[in-house]
């Protein structure tokens, strides 16, 4: 379960407001102001070093389409990819603790021998490498997926130039490397030490936990599976014939469970007003629905499984979080009205279980009226003059209590 909790407040210096550990990650939190011009910076950097954003729906699409052909099955609910019958090997990695690893005077060295700053922007940069009470690189900034990136740029041009390769894929701290051929375990293990050995000369460790691999044969025996990204990727037999299965992997089921399971929990903790059961109701839409909103940059984000496990053709986990929700539900002793508008959700949820439907929720096109009257519920103060923009991002701070 999210476990928040504030564990420093900033000094004068820093160009942080405060720390907090979500999900036993230091995250540190930036004032508006701060993030504006941490992101204008980002964007300058991104675009000097022809930094591309990566992109998950892609990742886990790419890696789909190279292990397997053109053909593909549509069973009465879901659309399956068949398996090619080439030989490959999948190897699953993932640096430990990355962000707080990093080495900041090499990355310095690196960011400020191939760029030119203002005073300004040097001055920001400066506040991230030479304050002593942030370690690493600090997640909660705009700029670190980007700093990231570039810490990283020599180990992806390590990865594609030193194996022969079919796909290798990097999304932040997490990689893929698929090889057309079956690995066998001494080899795996000749690669896993030359992969240690590089991350090394950067400061960086390998998660010994987290680094395997699995063949061909592994999946199409329905003895492996990988995930990656938040998905479970597996083989399925149908008809004598092997498709690509994508399911939630068993981890991210059990956090949607545990925030659906801790959102009942602090409503059924509260004098039920309201306030509460909007803020519960919004925290559930949230989870199981496909829900359009902005997010503290004032960039469009979309949120809920729907959205977030677009390409999952088994459904079957799923229907524990569906099971989770009802018996909460049935036990918080809802009034009529908020159970009706409940279970609306669930049925919802359950038609896309049912028949790949999608029910959406844009908060970027709801009227406005609709918009305050939720404001209102969730007494959500001085928006009178604010911008739909910022009306959204009040209310969902409201929620979330940030």
């Amino acid at each position: 379960m999210e476990y928040r909790g504030y564990i420093h407040i900033m000094s004068r210096k820093s160009g942080y407001d405060n720390k907090i550990i979500v999900n036993n990650r230091i995250v540190y939190k930036y004032s508006a102001d701060m993030i504006n011009k941490y992101k204008l910076l980002s964007n300058k950097i991104k675009f000097f070093w022809s930094i591309r954003s990566k992109d998950r729906y892609k990742v886990i699409t790419d890696i789909v389409e190279t292990i397997s052909n053109g053909n593909i099955v549509i069973d009465s609910k879901n659309t399956y990819r068949e398996v090619n019958n080439n030989e490959f090997t999948i190897i699953r990695g993932d640096i430990s603790h990355f962000f707080d690893s990093v080495d900041k005077s090499k990355l310095y060295r690196i960011i400020f021998s191939n760029g030119t700053f203002s005073n300004s922007e040097e001055k920001l940069l400066k506040e991230i490498f030479f304050d002593r009470t942030i370690t690493g690189i600090p997640q909660g900034n705009p700029i670190s997926s980007i700093l990231s990136e570039i810490y990283l740029k020599n180990f992806d041009q390590y990865m594609t130039l030193n194996y022969k390769y079919l796909l290798y894929e990097r999304f932040v701290d997490d990689f893929v490397l698929i090889l057309p051929y079956s690995v066998k375990n001494d080899e795996l293990i000749i690669i896993k030490n030359q992969i240690k050995s590089f991350l090394n000369g950067i400061n960086l460790k390998i998660s010994e936990k987290k680094f395997y691999m699995v063949t061909d044969n592994d999946l199409k025996l329905n003895s492996g599976s990988f995930n990656f990204l938040g998905y479970n990727i597996s083989i399925k037999n149908i008809e004598d014939k092997y498709y690509v299965c994508l399911k939630i992997s068993t981890s991210k089921i059990k956090k949607y469970k545990d925030r659906i399971y801790k959102a009942f929990y602090e409503y059924n903790s509260t004098e039920k007003e309201t306030e509460d059961f909007v803020r519960l109701k919004i925290k559930i839409e949230n989870i199981l629905v496909g829900v359009i909103t902005v997010d503290k940059y004032g960039k469009k984000e979309r949120l809920g499984i729907p959205f977030g496990y677009s390409l999952i053709n088994d459904k079957d986990n799923i229907k524990d979080i569906y099971n989770l929700f009802m018996h909460l539900c049935y036990k918080s002793n809802l009034k009529k009205d908020e159970f009706k508008l409940l279970i609306k959700i669930a049925k919802n949820f359950k038609r896309m279980l049912d028949e790949n439907y999608i029910y959406i929720i844009n908060y970027l096109k709801m009227p406005i009226k609709d918009l305050k009257n939720i404001c209102h519920d969730m007494n959500v103060k001085n928006i009178s003059n604010k911008t739909k923009t910022e009306i959204i991002q009040r209310l969902f701070k409201k929620v979330y209590r940030k």
